[in-house]
């Protein structure tokens, strides 16, 4: 019983580990969203950031907020831009 509850905590431990891992990898590649999130569009991500639509486009590559859902498209995490905001303002 003992060596069947050590194996499958073993098992659960490992698990976790894999998906903290894969986690990791999708928020690296800009691929994971909270629930919650809004992919924003250029204008609406330019008025929240107080900056030029053009200035935005020039400089999207620069933010960690950036999503790029397809081919020659661009769109701003709601949720990113907020957290880059609070950043800035500590």
């Amino acid at each position: 019983m003992r060596d069947r509850r050590t194996e499958i905590a073993a098992r659960l431990g490992a698990l976790e580990g894999e998906r903290a891992t894969l986690l990791a990898e999708l928020i690296a590649l800009n691929l994971y969203r909270e629930p919650d999130d809004r992919l924003l569009t250029v204008e609406e991500a330019a008025s929240m950031l107080s900056v030029s639509v053009d200035w935005l486009y020039r400089h999207a590559n620069d933010f960690s907020f950036t999503v790029r859902p397809g081919p020659g498209q661009v769109r701003f995490s709601s949720i990113g831009i907020q957290d880059y905001l609070r950043e800035k303002r500590e």
